[in-house]
């Protein structure tokens, strides 16, 4: 049985799940709730007395906005004086969040490539066996693999979301005299989850994670965030941003204010994390990669908006790793690419497979995902289509830092990766055509 306070997502819901849930509501109750409420109300006990207002057809305002004053700052220097660095040991030893990622899978491959050193990875395991196993099937997904190099990771198991990584005095402790840097590329993601639910994670991991880095040895602090974090960061007026948005935005200002404190702090903005330019291998919670798997099963393209910078997921990690590495004392840097990825693009190489792809426009093409599957078009709905209603924030609610930025990306150094050109987007279309008759064929056989 399932409790009035019992967590939607801890006991294993996913968006899916919650698409279906929102429908049962509107096939049971006859009340229209919209799919990012439940994500915001993840209790019955939370979502219960909501309904009477959405029976009304009224639209709740958000959460109420965390002030700059809920970011704890990390206690720098814990011992009162100002760590030694000693960076000069070899080989190196790495802490990387985020391993069991689509990015972390890359980062780890990268850093076991790059260097000669013993890799950490701090995972969410009840053991540093389960932890080892989950690092372990993630490379296989993503055919990164190698039997050998198993001898250079060292699974620690943890909790982003907890006080000292949900390690104890000692092992956080051992933890910080043993590595020379952190790679932290681990969060919470999920553009409808809001601020707070997110916060413990992507916000106060980072700051456990700088005060591990001025624990013993001061060590080198690789942040990874998001291109999508600059309108924020320069805005002068309110504008809508996802609680993923504002949590990464949170814990760069937290990385960027340590910085200027005297550690050695890397901040990556890095954009659309594309597949893999090798085999297409791509990540299935992209949401864009999501939409053009339904592109192609529908042979129909959505009248939107497309037109950014994406870089193939291996090329990605190996430039921030060899960034980093060149950059010992820190920077922030800007990811980019030789060139973007337009809507037109998608539809050329979707043509050149063969594949039929006409234009739709959005709501039409929603209505036709929704007939096929119709929790997929509940989410893709919420996404690209959100309803009145959504948060916004103003940039004063965030922590303030030194030299405030004036305008995106200002002070961050461009560095150009090779981006994604029609041969690519060509592979990826491949890709998904291939995964499409597999599961076409599994079907058949039933």
């Amino acid at each position: 049985r399932v409790g009035m306070d019992d967590n939607f997502f801890e006991l294993g819901g996913h968006s899916l799940l919650a698409a279906r849930a929102v429908m049962g509501i509107r096939e049971r109750c006859g009340i229209e709730v919209p799919l990012r409420e439940l994500f915001r109300c993840q209790t019955v006990a939370e979502l219960g007395p909501n309904l009477a207002g959405y029976e009304r057809g009224e639209i709740r305002d958000g959460p109420p906005q965390l002030t700059g004053a809920h970011d704890e700052q990390p206690r720098l220097w814990p011992n009162g004086t100002v760590a030694i660095r000693t960076g000069d040991r070899r080989p190196a030893q790495y802490l990387l969040t985020g391993s069991t990622g689509f990015f972390g899978a890359f980062l780890l491959d990268e850093l076991l490539n790059q260097t000669d050193g013993m890799v950490h990875c701090l995972v969410r395991a009840p053991n540093a066996g389960a932890a080892l196993d989950r690092i372990e099937a993630n490379l296989q997904r993503y055919g990164l693999w190698q039997a050998p190099r198993q001898a250079r990771i060292r699974a620690v198991a943890g909790d982003l979301g907890r006080r000292r990584l949900g390690l104890d005095p000692q092992e956080f402790d051992l933890l910080a005299n043993r590595v020379d840097a952190v790679y932290h590329n681990g969060a919470q993601v999920g553009g409808m989850f809001g601020t707070r639910h997110l916060h413990p994670v992507n916000v106060g991991s980072t700051r456990e994670l700088l005060e591990l880095s001025t624990t013993g040895r001061l060590k080198h602090f690789h942040y990874v965030s998001t291109t999508s974090v600059a309108e924020l960061d320069s805005s002068t007026s309110a504008i809508e941003v996802s609680g993923y948005i504002e949590t990464k935005l949170r814990a760069e200002r937290m990385a960027r204010s340590a910085a200027a404190q005297g550690v050695p702090v890397s901040v990556y903005r890095v954009p659309r994390l594309a597949g893999e330019s090798r085999t297409g291998r791509y990540n299935e919670q992209d949401i864009v990669f999501k939409m053009l798997h339904w592109i192609i099963r529908l042979q129909s393209v959505p009248q939107i908006e497309l037109d950014e910078v994406w870089i193939p997921v291996n090329e990605a990690a190996r430039v921030l790793v060899s960034t980093g590495r060149r950059h010992p004392q820190g920077g922030r840097f800007l990811l980019t690419a030789d060139r973007r990825v337009r809507l037109s693009d998608v539809m050329d190489a979707i043509e050149a497979t063969g594949e039929i792809a006409t234009p739709s426009l959005l709501g039409n093409w929603l209505a036709d995902l929704w007939e096929v599957s119709s929790e997929d078009g509940e989410v893709m709905a919420a996404i690209l289509n959100p309803a009145p209603g959504t948060r916004k924030i103003r940039v004063d609610n965030l922590p303030s830092e030194p030299a405030r930025m004036t305008s995106p990306n200002v002070d961050f150094e461009a560095i150009e990766a090779r981006g994604v050109d029609h041969t690519t987007l060509r592979l990826y279309v491949e890709h998904l055509r291939r995964q499409l008759q597999a599961v076409s064929t599994s079907e058949g056989q039933r």
